[in-house]
């Protein structure tokens, strides 16, 4: 190695030793470095938090993935294009619609609900498929339905249409033979009793609006909507007779005839301006006689009750005591009986009848006084009968009269032609397609037609189920209830234009008014629900066959057939020859373990033996005679609701909606509100999300319901719900009340798709409910905030920074009613519905509230902020 080599080396090695650190130095400052950038990280997190803070409200950000979600669902939702003090709806839902373009003819949130219940009880119930018990039952009769509805039985058609009109009383233009026995009274009772049809005259039973613990009978003309089609209704039973019977040259002279019967009824109700728009009063109590050309009451409510019409000429030989209430003129200018009465929110055109009552059969109870039988006379049943509009009763009865027969029962088997090919043939799965079940996929339409039918006919068993399975957050949704009846109550002592009489009134009212939340506690029993439909059997026997005149019975077909030939259905006795009057217990003295128990009830569960808990694996019925007996099976079950009584601190059976129902109702008979499960769920209400937007959907659900019971026709009921003999209000206080109702009927009026204008008259209750529903709702959720929160803001949503709560409220309950539809349908909702359509149940509400401009800063004059607004609750 020469010299400079190793110098070189020499010096490497002295500059490496020279620049070394020890290793706790080099951790030194690495560690400093880490101090360094997490002070820098820390200061920089300050800033940003400092800067958030300020853009956000004083409230934290909900960031769970339920808040996340709707968050993303309201801005999908909106139309920011939209200047919400113009077209507050679209600004709020254009989004949405552009969405559900292709869901037409319509289709809305409440659907969507429905939509997702429907497919989770699908798969709920279809699990039972092999149980015994009530699941299996729901489940048998489901499945049955959609392999009734997929399979090829046109070979056997006519041999189950020959079966139904010989049940129904033949039918003479298919030369199906005709019974003779059979009245046409009979054919009209068969027609509700088997599939639910009313060509002639719509029936249910409903509290008395004098004595809400007893129960009427109620009488009205038909709908007019059923002859809308009528000319299609004889073109389909054309082409089965052609394709079914092989009526290759059918009696055009006949047809005819049936056609202008069809044309006259049509004309005589649609046409009739005080049917459509006002309640015919007479004094005339005798007139109520001639109504019964061609339709005895007696003989048709005897039909009706009877297990089969052989029932009603042996068993019921004696006429059932009946009393029909007919409308009377009251020239006491302060008497309340109002004119256009709707029994329940769900029922829109029933009005009210009337007060003078006369007695159809009072023979019976003379001859027990007679005989000095007075503790006897006091065990009959007496029937009450309210005739609705029987001025248009005795219109449509008098064209039966000046028919022939044939041509009468031909018109009758029409309209039970239609409704089996409808509900139960199902040959065009489109047609089952209610507004409820959208779907374009048949077998989908299919699936959901048949969930509908099963919780409509089955509707405790098919709510059971939901129970058992669906958390349904009650107490939650009932401190919302609590609150916006506490606003509403708040608003009272400011209604300048109510006395004090009247303001009391009203306060007492709200206090009395019962509120029904999820479901009623005996549902999630099963024993009790099984006891329910013990005498509903669908297990097929050698019997089973549709050939007994008016009825769909085989052994063991609505019950047990005892050996002496009473049956017992139900669990309730038949009436006895005599009324009751000649037994040691009344017909009204049932027994309780098919009935709905009231609410909190300890009831012992003994479930007798019954067909529910033993049909396992044996065949069921066709469902086209499944179908039939559960239509009879629940009229009969509401027709035995004649001989119960009403206890209002508990649960409404009638009306009766399942509480898989996306809905909410107020009965104006038992001044009570009812908010099912099935609109406990999602859009409306998450327990999940903020309160403030559950106020804004759920919240003025809940406000309109309660409104309902100050509305054009509940304010005329007392705190139980009963119609006084005279008004409770003072003249003033009524005319100042129909001066502000006005308002709405001219506001909403101006309100049209096309040429087709919404009718504020028609539409008046359900618009002064959308109304007071918005303050009410906004102030209750201020009173929960307060309660819940102690004022305290609740946090925001991500990603909606730029809204405060209460713009989120509004928005809230504008996209609860986002939909989808056409100009035609929207045309049919407007003629057909009395609720308006809801862009403009929308804007007519929240154009009338000051509290919707004042959170917008819509200037004034803007179309969602008039310089004149309507204002009564």
């Amino acid at each position: 190695m020469d010299e400079k080599e190793q110098e070189f080396r020499i010096n490497c090695q002295s500059d490496h030793e020279g620049n070394s650190t020890n290793p706790r130095e080099r951790l030194l400052i690495i560690l400093a470095f880490i101090f360094l950038v997490l002070v820098l990280s820390l200061l920089c997190a300050i800033v940003i938090s400092i800067a958030v803070e300020s853009l956000l409200p004083k409230s934290g950000l909900c960031l769970t993935k339920e808040c996340v979600k709707k968050a993303g669902d309201i801005l999908e939702n909106l139309n920011e294009e939209v200047d919400p003090c113009d077209d507050f709806y679209n600004y709020s839902c254009g989004g949405w619609k552009n969405k559900n373009l292709l869901s037409l003819p319509g289709k809305s949130i409440f659907q969507e609900i429905q939509m997702k219940i429907y497919e989770q009880m699908y798969s709920f119930i279809m699990k039972f498929e092999n149980d015994e018990g009530i699941e299996g039952k729901v489940a048998k009769i489901t499945k049955s339905c959609i392999d009734h509805s997929k399979s090829n039985e046109k070979k056997n058609l006519k041999d189950y249409y020959d079966k139904l009109f010989q049940s129904f009383g033949g039918f003479p233009l298919a030369n199906v033979e005709v019974n003779s026995e059979m009245t046409i009274t009979d054919k009209i009772a068969n027609l509700y009793r088997l599939l639910g049809t009313e060509p002639v005259l719509r029936i249910t039973v409903m509290p008395s609006d004098k004595d809400n613990r007893n129960n009427v009978l109620i009488i009205a003309p038909p709908d007019p909507s059923i002859f809308n089609s009528y000319k299609s209704d004889i073109e389909l039973a054309k082409k089965i007779l052609k394709d079914v019977y092989k009526i290759a040259d059918l009696n055009s002279t006949k047809l005819n005839d049936i056609e202008k019967l069809y044309d006259k009824i049509q004309k005589q109700i649609t046409n009739d301006s005080q049917y459509k728009e006002e309640y015919l009063s007479s004094s005339d109590t005798n007139k109520v006689t001639e109504y019964f050309g061609v339709f005895n009451f007696n003989e048709f409510i005897k039909t009706l009750l009877a297990e089969n019409p052989k029932e009603s000429n042996t068993k019921l030989k004696k006429l059932i005591p009946s009393k029909v209430v007919t409308p009377s003129t009251d020239t006491d200018t302060t008497s309340e009986s109002p004119k256009t009465e709707q029994f329940s929110d769900t029922i829109s055109t029933i009005d009210q009848p009337s007060t003078t009552a006369i007695s159809l059969n009072k023979q019976l109870r003379q001859s027990l006084k007679r005989r000095k039988r007075e503790d006897e006379v006091n065990k009959i049943p007496i029937i009450e009968i309210l005739l609705v509009n029987p001025d248009v009763i005795k219109i449509v009865l008098d064209l039966f009269k000046n028919e022939t027969e044939e041509t009468i029962k031909n018109f009758l088997s029409i309209q039970f032609l239609k409704n089996i090919e409808e509900n139960i043939v199902m040959d065009i799965p489109e047609k089952k397609l209610s507004k409820k079940t959208m779907s374009k996929e048949v077998e989908d339409g299919t699936i959901m037609k048949c969930l509908e039918d099963v919780s409509e006919y089955l509707m405790y068993a098919f709510d059971y189920i939901y129970i058992k399975n669906a958390n349904v957050p009650i107490d939650k949704a009932k401190h919302v209830v609590e609150h916006i009846k506490k606003a509403m109550k708040s608003f009272v002592p400011d209604y300048s234009w109510l006395d004090e009489t009247g303001k009391t009134l009203v306060q007492n009212k709200l206090d009395e008014m019962e509120s029904f939340v999820g479901y009623p506690a005996w549902l999630s029993n099963k024993d009790q629900v099984q006891n329910y439909y013990k005498g509903l059997n669908i297990v097929k026997t050698k019997k089973s066959e549709l050939v007994r005149r008016g009825s769909l019975d085989s052994d063991g077909g609505d019950g047990s057939e005892s050996d002496n030939g009473d049956r017992n259905v139900g669990g309730n006795d038949g009436l006895e020859e005599d009324g009751g009057a000649d037994k040691n217990k009344s017909v009204t003295e049932k027994s309780d373990e098919s009935k709905p128990h009231k609410d909190g009830e300890n009831v012992e569960n003994k479930p007798e033996k019954s067909d529910v808990n033993n049909e396992g694996n044996k065949e069921i019925k066709p469902y086209i005679e499944i179908y039939m007996e559960m239509v009879k099976f629940n009229k009969k079950k509401l027709l035995e609701k004649l001989f119960e009584t009403n206890d209002r601190h508990s649960w409404p059976t009638i009306p009766a909606l399942s509480i898989t129902t996306v809905n909410a109702y107020y009965s104006s008979q038992l001044n009570a509100i009812v908010v099912p499960a099935a609109i406990l769920n999602p859009p409306i209400f998450d327990v999940d999300i903020p309160y403030y937007l559950n106020f804004g959907s759920l919240g003025t659900v809940i406000g309109h319901e309660i409104t309902h019971g100050f509305d054009t026709n509940g304010r005329k009921r007392d705190k139980n719900g009963n119609i006084p003999e005279r008004s409770q209000w003072n003249e003033d206080t009524i005319k100042n009340y129909n001066n502000r109702s006005t308002c709405f009927e001219k506001q909403y009026s101006n309100y049209k798709v096309d040429s087709t204008q919404v009718s504020g008259i028609k539409t008046l209750a359900e618009n002064i409910a959308d109304n007071g529903a918005i303050n009410e709702a906004l102030t209750g959720y201020r009173y929960w905030l307060s309660e819940h929160h102690k004022g305290k803001k609740e946090n925001s949503l991500p990603a909606l920074g730029n809204f405060t709560h209460e713009q989120l409220f509004f928005i809230s309950y504008a996209q609860s009613w986002c939909h989808s539809a056409t100009r035609k349908y929207l045309k049919q909702l407007i003629e057909s519905d009395e609720h308006t359509p809801n862009q403009f149940r929308v804007k007519g509400s929240l154009s009338n509230s000051k509290e919707f401009s004042e959170a917008f800063e819509c200037g004034n004059g803007k179309s969602m902020n008039p310089p004149s607004k309507c204002k009564l609750w």
